[in-house]
Parts: structure tokens; sequence; C-alpha cells
């Protein structure tokens, strides 16, 4: 964010300046520089190789000019370091179909989050360990795939089957209680009243739960009736009665 800029990035490079010289008002640790790769660099090629060599990719631009068409090659990135790590930040967030004020508009609506969630992975000592149910017929890994990626930056991830020692609950909850949350994905099969019992007890001894549910199912073959009707069927998980104790219901 150094050297030739068109005029947008550098409204994008002010408010990366703004935004850091606030992170300085309450703390003297933070030290910032900005760098023009393209110092010394013998050619655009050669740096454009390097640089996605490191994760960073560049930004193409292109202005008309009145001869011509001018490219213009920007590397819109920070990278935040504690002496030992290095945290890449991409500073451009853009949809498809974006023009270049939402574009702009959209990275810098996202600035904080990127800053605040590089420094946060840098500070973090130690992950917290979630457990993912495997049992009741619950998503496979690769349906759940991207979001279990999105977690894992932040969070040590570990498989429970809850029915793995069914004649043991004692042992049973004594292991759930070592994780701070359970993810159920999905599940399509019925919970009994002692796995039930069980889930009550993590609760109320500080565990966290994230339900993730489709209380219908289709049939495919209705599902692509030629006459456009289909059929939905309640699914049957028992849980009713757990859910309506915390103050959640839902509609057959």
């Amino acid at each position: 964010m150094e050297g030739k800029l068109p005029a947008e990035f550098l409204r994008l490079r002010q408010e990366v300046s703004e935004m850091v010289k606030s992170f300085q008002q309450h703390t003297d640790q933070i030290v910032y520089e900005y760098i023009d790769p393209f110092e010394g660099a013998k050619d655009t090629n050669s740096l454009v190789d390097e640089m996605k060599s490191f994760g960073i990719t560049p930004e193409y631009i292109v202005q008309n000019q009145s001869q011509g068409v001018e490219q213009t090659v920007v590397f819109p990135w920070a990278m935040v370091n504690d002496g030992k790590r290095t945290m890449l930040i991409p500073l451009i967030q853009k949809n498809l179909g974006d023009n270049k004020q939402q574009k702009i508009n959209r990275s810098i609506e996202h600035l904080e989050f990127q800053f605040y969630d590089a420094l946060y992975k840098l500070a973090q000592k130690k992950k917290e360990t979630i457990a993912v149910l495997t049992s009741h017929g619950a998503s496979k890994d690769i349906v759940v795939a991207d979001f279990m990626r999105s977690l894992q930056p932040y969070y040590q991830l570990a498989a429970f089957d809850l029915k793995a020692l069914k004649n043991e609950p004692e042992k049973t909850i004594e292991n759930l209680n070592r994780f701070k949350m359970l993810i159920v994905s999905n599940p399509t099969k019925a919970f009994t009243n002692e796995e039930k019992y069980l889930l009550d007890q993590y609760t109320l001894q500080g565990g966290k739960s994230m339900w993730m549910i489709n209380p219908t199912s289709i049939n495919r073959d209705s599902l692509f009736d030629i006459s456009g009707k289909s059929i939905a069927v309640s699914k049957k998980y028992n849980l009713g009665d757990l859910f309506f104790k915390y103050g959640l219901k839902y509609r057959k």
C-alpha cells in the first residue's frame, strides 16, 4: 500500500492508517510501515510470482487513458508479525459483480474485523476443544467440511460418539465434559431418554451446544415428481421435551 496507487486505493490506505493509529492510542506495542513491493524489483512478472509464493495475490486495476488503457498492479495486503509468527491480512473484500466503489466500500467495512481476527490468532495461546457428534446419523464429514475448516484456526475439533459407551453413562458424561461445546449437525436418528439426560447434564454443568436440525425430510422421488408437488415427512428426534426445557419449541 505504498508507491503509485489508484485513487480508490489511496482511500483504502487512509482508512487503514486511521485504524492503526486508533490501535496505537491503546497500546505502544504496535509499530507499522507501508511497503512498496515494486521498489528494487527487477520486473513485474517475477515480482508477482514471488509474492504469490507467499500467498499474496495481486489486484489488477485497468484504467482508460486518452490514448489507450493502463494496467496497474497493486498488492493490497497487510502482514502482522509478533516476532514469531506472521499473519496475512487481505485488505480487499469483494463479491462477484462489485464495481470499484462497491469493492472499496466493502473492504473498508471489513477492515476492523480482518485486523482484529489476525491479532486474535497471534495472541491465542491455546485452542479450546469442540466435540462434533458423529453418532445418530449426523452429517458426514464431506457435508460439513467447509464449516469445520472455518473453525480450525480457532478451535481443536474432535469426533464424539454419544453411543460409544452406552452402558457406561458416567464415563460418557465425563468424556463429554472435556469439551467446551458440542456441535450436532443434522442428525437422522432419534435420541433416547438416557442420551437426552446426558446432554441435559452436560448443559447444566456449563457445556454449550450448537444444534443444526432439519425437522423434515423429502423423498427424492417426491421432490422431482413431474406434478410439481412434494410431500415432506416430519422427522422423529425425540428432542421436543429437552428443547422445551430451555425455552425452545418447534412446530411439526
